[in-house]
Order: structure tokens, then C-alpha cells, then sequence
């Protein structure tokens, strides 16, 4: 299945900019008014990029799957600091408004397949647990997902050593999910 990526107008991709910035605004006070320096046009390029900004402004964080990883955590008297940090590297490395919002029946569908015929298959190759117990069919996936219902991950509760992790991503390549 082919995936069709979302389009935006420039006036709306900025629209949804605001709207996300808003979100991340901190409760501290004001927020300067930061310029857009690119789009980031994968999770990994966000993940990276957003690592990067904000180790710049001296936190330790790494680039995690979807976004920065933030290891310990940050220590409370930090929290202001690291939120304004976050939401002016956010402002200048925005993510593409494309890989945003809820996915459609189709990527549903699509995550399910992934999950199926790659995820779990290579986590099991390399001696990983996955969660097999109570997987829906595609069907019921795609008609639940968005229900109160719990949903099904095949994902294990245990840490995933960082090969495996990289040779079995969790969800499909952006290219695929998202359109491209």
C-alpha cells in the first residue's frame, strides 16, 4: 500500500507551526519570537537536530527515535530552562506539518502490516520478547485504534539493546507512513 503524503498550503504549514509553538509555549512568561532556520523532514531529522539545538543550550540529551531523548530526565530547577530551550529549538527546527497529526485508516492499516510482517519477525530473529497476546486482526486494529479501548503494541517492557532497536525500528520508515 502506498502511502499519499498530506499537503499544506505555505499558509497553512506556518498556521500549524503557530499552533504547535503555542502548545510548547512554557508557563514561565513570554516567549521571544525565534525565526524558522529549516523544516526538519523526518523524525530522525528532528530527533537529531532538536539533540543538537538543545545540547547547545547544555543539556544532556541524545537523539532518541522520534524525538530527543532525555536519559535521567531533567532535574527539577532545570525544567524552565530546558522548556524555553525546547520551544526555541522547536521554533527554529520545526517538524514538517506533513509527519503531524492523527494517522489515517490507511497508515493504521499500514502499522499494523509493519508490525506483522517486519517488526515482530526481526525483534523475534534477534531473541527479543514482543507482545503477541491480544493482537487484533488488521481489520479490528484499523475500526479500534482511535477507540478508548486498549490498544495494542507489540512493543516489550523491557529496555531494547540499541542494535536491535536500530535494525527493527518500531514503526516504518517515514517514506512509507508518511508519503514521500
Amino acid at each position: 500500500m502506498k502511502i499519499t503524503a498530506k499537503t499544506f498550503t505555505e499558509e497553512e504549514r506556518w498556521a500549524v507551526r503557530a499552533e504547535q509553538l503555542k502548545h510548547l509555549e512554557p508557563e514561565t512568561g513570554p516567549v521571544p519570537e525565534v525565526e524558522l532556520i529549516r523544516w526538519t523532514q523526518s523524525y530522525e531529522d528532528y530527533s537529531v537536530t532538536m539533540s543538537q539545538c538543545l545540547k547547545d543550550a547544555g543539556f544532556d540529551v541524545t537523539p532518541g527515535y522520534r524525538g530527543p531523548d532525555l536519559g535521567e530526565g531533567i532535574p527539577e530547577s532545570q525544567i524552565p530552562a530546558f522548556d524555553l530551550a525546547y520551544y526555541k529549538c522547536d521554533s527554529q527546527y520545526t517538524l514538517d506539518p506533513r509527519l503531524r497529526g492523527d494517522w489515517s485508516e490507511d497508515q493504521i492499516g499500514l502499522v499494523h502490516d509493519y508490525f506483522e510482517q517486519y517488526y515482530i519477525p526481526c525483534m523475534k530473529a534477534h531473541g527479543q520478547p514482543v507482545v503477541e497476546e491480544g493482537k487484533p486482526t488488521r481489520d479490528v486494529y484499523v475500526a479500534t485504534f482511535f477507540t478508548t479501548e486498549d490498544r495494542w503494541w507489540p512493543y516489550p517492557a523491557v529496555e531494547v539493546p540499541a542494535d536491535v532497536a536500530k535494525a527493527c525500528p518500531e514503526l516504518p520508515p517515514d517514506t512509507a507512513l508518511y508519503g514521500g
